[in-house]
Formats: C-alpha cells, sequence, structure tokens
C-alpha cells in the first residue's frame, strides 16, 4: 500500500507532502515554453473526501477542484494547487496586492522564472493581478470583465450602441 503522509496525518496533509515532491521532481527535468496558463481543473471524484465540490453544470457533477499552471504548446501541468477551502496553502507573501487571484498566480508562478507570458480566462483577470505581474516582470493575455472595479473607463466602453444592441 503506497502510503504518502505522516501516519497521523489528517485530510490535506495526507496528499500535500507527496503531491508537492511529485511537482518539484517534475519541474527538475523540464523547461517550459514562454507562453503559460492558469485555469481550474476539476477532476471527477465520488469518493469520500472533505473537499470534494458538488456542481450540476460540469462534466463531473462531484469533483476535487485544482488550480493549474499549464505550458500551452505541450500541455504539460508545471504546477498545482488543489482547492481545500478556507485551509488552501496559498504564498503567505501574496497578502501585498490582495485578492484571490494573485494568491493564486504567486503560489503557481513561484515553479518558473520571469519573463513568461502568462494566458488566462476573465475569472482571474483584476488589476490587482495585472500589477502583481507587472512587478514580476510576467506579461499577462486575458480577457475583461467589462464590470470588474478597478479597470480604466476606455476599457470599460462597450460598442454595442454601434451595433444596434
Amino acid at each position: 500500500m503506497l502510503h504518502c503522509g505522516e501516519p497521523d496525518a489528517e485530510g490535506k496533509n495526507k496528499i500535500e507532502p507527496f503531491a508537492n515532491l511529485l511537482i518539484d521532481n517534475y519541474n527538475t527535468v523540464y523547461t517550459p515554453f514562454q507562453n503559460v496558463a492558469i485555469d481550474e481543473m476539476i477532476v471527477g471524484f465520488k469518493g469520500r473526501w472533505l473537499y470534494k465540490q458538488f456542481n450540476p453544470s460540469k462534466p463531473y457533477k462531484y469533483h476535487i477542484k485544482s488550480f493549474g499552471l499549464v505550458d500551452s504548446c505541450t500541455g504539460y501541468v508545471l504546477n498545482l494547487l488543489t482547492y481545500y477551502g478556507k485551509n488552501t496553502s496559498f504564498d503567505p507573501n501574496s497578502d501585498k496586492y490582495g485578492g484571490q487571484a494573485v494568491q493564486i498566480f504567486r503560489t503557481l508562478l513561484g515553479v518558473i522564472g520571469r519573463g513568461y507570458h502568462v494566458f488566462a480566462d476573465r475569472f482571474y483577470t483584476t488589476r490587482k493581478l495585472v500589477d502583481y505581474l507587472l512587478s514580476e516582470e510576467q506579461y499577462y493575455t486575458g480577457t475583461v470583465q467589462t464590470t470588474r472595479k478597478g479597470f480604466p473607463d476606455e476599457i470599460k466602453k462597450t460598442n454595442h450602441e454601434a451595433q444596434g444592441v
């Protein structure tokens, strides 16, 4: 039987050290291309686990939610952050910029250096995140939700009136 953690460990402490060891070893033998992506990943799971989630609109209604840093060219998973609710192990230094997106990005991007181009969807795109990535010399491309606070009015303007909508 494979045993991943301390004998008296509970919950996330049973699997997280083993998963981190795997990710660290994988990254010693692989160098990513310049373009990387961060997105939510779900793994279908119907067993008993405290952090299992239910979402009827997902392909797997019962699942474990993770956030992943992936090489855009090969699909290689460079880093993985499993979501444990309020017990998720974010980088403790990420509070400077605030927000969950910055915490996720700072934790996941810790395995790569500077100068990468990060792609993500509108769930993550915030002004604080863009400021953080700029300070870390990372480039960012993502869609903007026009109702988000902190973006200039020029970005929020839409062309619906000209289209007759």
